[in-house]
C-alpha cells in the first residue's frame, strides 16, 4: 500500500485519514450524511411532472445540488478542503437559481434564455480557433460558424435576453448580501490568486517560509461543512415551495441539529 508521501490523496492510506477526520468532526459528518440520506430519498420519492417547466428545472437543480454536496462531503473527509470549498460554490450557485426562481416562477425562462449567450461564446471561442488552425479541416467552417453567431445575436436581440451574471442571479434570489460574502470568499479558492496560495506554505515565527504544506488537512473543515449543510438547507426550502411538499419530522431533526452547531460561529 503506497504512502501518502508516495502517492497523495490517491494513496489507499486515506482510508485511515477518513476515519480519523470523521471521528474528530463526528457531529458535523452525522448531520452531513442525514441532510443527504433525506435528500437521496426524496429524488427517489418524489414523482417529476415533465410537462411543468418550472418543476423539471427546479428538480434538475435539486439533483446537481446534491450531488455537489456528496462530492463535498468525499472531499471533506479527506482532509481535501480547497477542493470541498470548490464544490460549495458549485452548490451555492445552484441555491441562487434554484432560490430566484421560488421567488419568481418567470425567472426560469431568464435562466433558459441564459443559454443563447453561452452557445455563442462557443462558437466565438471556435472561430478563434479555427483561424488558428488548430481544428481539423473537418466539421463547421468559419463562413458557417459566423452564421451560427449571427442566428444567436438575432435570437437575443429578438428576445430581450441580458447577461446573466452570477451577482445578478443572487440578487434576483435575495441573496446579494450572501454572494458579498460567502461565494466571494469561496471564489478565492476556486480562482488561482496569491494570496489564495499562501496557504500552502509554513512559515516560521519572523515570517520567513519555511516549507511547503500539503496533504490531508482540517483546517476550516467545520465552516466548511456548515456552508454546504446551510446551502442545501436552502436548495431544499425553496425546493419544497416549488413542488409543494411537505418534509415534516424528519427535516425538523435536521434543522434543529444544524441551528445547535451552527452556535459555535
Amino acid at each position: 500500500m503506497g504512502s501518502i508521501n508516495e502517492e497523495g490523496f490517491l494513496s489507499e492510506e486515506i482510508s485511515l485519514w477518513i476515519s480519523k477526520i470523521r471521528n474528530d468532526f463526528s457531529e458535523w459528518f452525522t448531520l452531513c450524511d442525514d441532510i443527504s440520506r433525506f435528500s437521496q430519498q426524496l429524488i427517489q420519492s418524489e414523482e417529476v411532472k415533465k410537462d411543468n417547466k418550472v418543476e423539471l428545472l427546479a428538480s434538475c437543480l435539486f439533483v446537481r445540488a446534491l450531488s455537489n454536496f456528496q462530492g463535498i462531503i468525499l472531499m471533506a473527509e479527506r482532509g481535501m478542503i480547497n477542493e470541498a470549498k470548490i464544490l460549495t460554490r458549485c452548490l451555492v450557485e445552484c441555491m441562487y437559481v434554484i432560490v430566484a426562481i421560488d421567488k419568481d416562477n418567470n425567472f426560469s425562462d431568464v435562466f433558459i434564455l441564459d443559454d443563447l449567450y453561452k452557445q455563442k461564446e462557443k462558437l466565438k471561442g471556435a472561430k478563434r480557433i479555427k483561424i488558428s488552425g488548430i481544428l481539423p479541416e473537418t466539421g463547421l467552417g468559419i463562413s458557417e460558424i459566423e452564421e451560427g453567431i449571427q442566428n444567436l445575436e438575432k435570437k437575443i436581440k429578438l428576445k430581450s435576453v441580458n447577461w446573466l451574471a452570477k451577482k445578478n442571479i443572487a440578487k434576483k434570489a435575495e441573496m446579494g448580501n450572501h454572494y458579498d460574502t460567502v461565494y466571494i470568499r469561496l471564489s478565492d479558492t476556486v480562482h488561482v490568486n496569491s494570496r489564495d496560495l499562501e496557504q500552502y506554505l509554513n512559515f516560521s515565527k519572523d515570517n520567513t517560509v519555511q516549507e511547503l504544506k500539503w496533504g490531508p488537512d482540517v483546517e476550516g473543515i467545520e465552516l466548511t461543512l456548515f456552508a454546504a449543510v446551510d446551502t442545501l438547507s436552502n436548495v431544499l426550502i425553496a425546493l419544497s415551495r416549488i413542488l409543494d411538499l411537505d418534509y415534516r419530522s424528519p427535516w425538523e431533526r435536521i434543522v434543529d441539529q444544524l441551528e445547535k452547531l451552527s452556535t459555535a460561529f
